[in-house]
């Protein structure tokens, strides 16, 4: 296993040195929940949103209307809290939360499918891997599991010698290159390969809990945040930082690629704010600025929309302004 730290090589971002360039403004606001909504998320085709909170409510809209989302289905399924929701291949939705469940459901039929069973704790992440079909979940237990959707069954266990200490808060899969990222409570990030189940590298580089993964770029770069109030962006091809800033004020929890724009990224944070990144330079782009803190935040697959949920029990529907 490979062991890499970010102490050289590293450029620093400063966004006081940054000229805003992109404006987005908010174009709706969904209320649904009736406590923080923790997670939202877009179906591939982007004809699907899905909202999850501490409630443990899964709000599924129709979003042929992006603009003004229609509600089209409503499950508390969870005992407790929702923490995240991902959509699979079709018309599959997975959501994990307090009872250690991944939870499926069918969004067609508006109908839960199964509750899959496997962690010992509350069950803190979850994504879809559309290359190898699997739901990959990670909790408090400590481990990774990768779900055989077709199945119902897991179909691999990642699990690190010190997994007792280290809770699972955020996992991203690279997209059929066969390879997941798990981001833990204990500061390090690690690489695993999902075939064999073994872990290939561990990055060093975050002070504290590391909260949000993704993948992007072609699959050669992994972003990720956390507890430090910053945002790392990793060259998986070296193993080492590209670039990490401490643009937001207080906890980053959020971080995703842009679906349209691979060369943009966003992250959301607890000091009430989401800011736009250019993955070329590092360098924020806009600041969407909000009147609660983000737990949740997805792009639209195909238009320049993000969508954020809120500790006041909202989701927020933002769009990038023509330049």
């Amino acid at each position: 296993m490979l062991l890499c730290s970010p102490l050289c090589a590293t450029q620093t971002s400063k966004e006081k040195e940054v000229a805003i360039d992109r404006q987005w403004q908010k174009e709706s606001t969904l209320s649904n929940h009736e406590n923080c909504v923790s997670s939202v998320a877009f179906s591939l085709g982007g004809e699907w949103m899905v909202s999850a909170g501490w409630d443990g409510r899964v709000v599924v809209y129709d979003t042929k209307d992006v603009k003004v989302p229609k509600r089209a289905h409503l499950w508390k399924k969870c005992r407790g809290k929702v923490w995240d929701v991902a959509f699979g291949k079709g018309e599959v939705l997975a959501s994990v939360g307090e009872d250690g469940m991944v939870n499926l459901f069918d969004i067609r039929k508006g109908a839960w499918q199964v509750s899959l069973k496997g962690h010992k704790k509350a069950t803190r992440a979850v994504v879809y891997d559309y290359g190898e079909d699997l739901f990959v979940s990670g909790g408090y237990d400590g481990v990774v599991r990768c779900w055989d959707v077709e199945k119902r069954v897991c179909a691999t266990v990642l699990e690190g010698k010190m997994k007792d200490d280290f809770e699972v808060y955020s996992v991203a899969t690279n997209g059929g290159r066969g390879q997941i990222a798990s981001g833990v409570y204990g500061k390090s990030i690690d690489l695993w390969d999902v075939k064999s189940g073994d872990s290939t590298a561990t990055l060093l580089g975050h002070d504290s809990t590391v909260y949000g993964l993704a993948f992007g770029k072609g699959g050669n770069y992994l972003y990720s945040c956390g507890y430090d109030c910053s945002w790392r962006m990793w060259d998986l091809r070296k193993n080492s930082t590209l670039f990490s800033c401490a643009g937001h004020k207080n906890t980053v929890y959020v971080i995703k690629p842009n679906l349209c724009d691979v060369d943009f990224f966003m992250t959301a944070s607890f000091d009430k704010s989401c800011k736009m990144w250019s993955g070329k330079t590092g360098k924020c782009m806009a600041t969407l600025k909000g009147e609660a803190v983000y737990f949740g935040g997805a792009f639209h697959p195909k238009k320049q929309v993000v969508a954020l949920g809120t500790s006041e029990k909202k989701v927020e529907l933002w769009k990038e302004k023509p330049i």
